[in-house]
């Protein structure tokens, strides 16, 4: 059976996973953020990464969560091929995980084509549906969301 190494993550009171290839680094602080002045509320600011300049992503902006919450950590992705990184904003890092594809259960979310499928995940006493994220589709999503110069 084909396995998949994730990382779990929450974002408001939602939860997320991608492929841990994509997880370059989980930083804990807004404090190399640089904020701009354009790209509308999608784009919370430019941080450096591995060399780079990258965008960091205002996650639940960009898949709509209207919950209040606090996002501290930004997780810095890049997905083999990709020219550079990008960092999103995120609530919590719940783990890593390594499941087998016949776990997952395909998406019929037409309104989120960045979502490729659902897991059952267990924390405990609570069971939860995380969402597993395709890296590419997100960030094509987000750029529909970003405001143009």
């Amino acid at each position: 059976m084909e396995r998949l190494k994730i990382l779990i993550f929450r974002v408001r009171d939602r939860y997320f996973a991608l492929a841990s290839s994509n997880a370059k680094e989980i930083v804990d602080s807004y404090g190399n953020l640089k904020t701009i002045f354009y790209g509308g509320k999608a784009l919370k600011g430019l941080m450096s990464f591995e060399g780079d300049v990258v965008s960091v992503l205002d996650t639940p902006f960009i898949i709509d969560i209207k919950e209040n919450g606090e996002d501290p950590l930004i997780l810095l992705c890049k997905e083999k091929g990709m020219e550079r990184g990008v960092g999103i904003t995120i609530s919590e890092v719940k783990g890593m995980k390594v499941i087998t594809v016949s776990m997952i259960n395909p998406s019929q979310e037409k309104d989120a084509p960045y979502i490729t499928g659902f897991i059952r995940e267990e924390d405990g006493e609570t069971e939860n549906t995380v969402a597993l994220i395709d890296l590419k589709r997100f960030l094509d999503y987000a750029e529909t969301k970003i405001d143009k110069l």
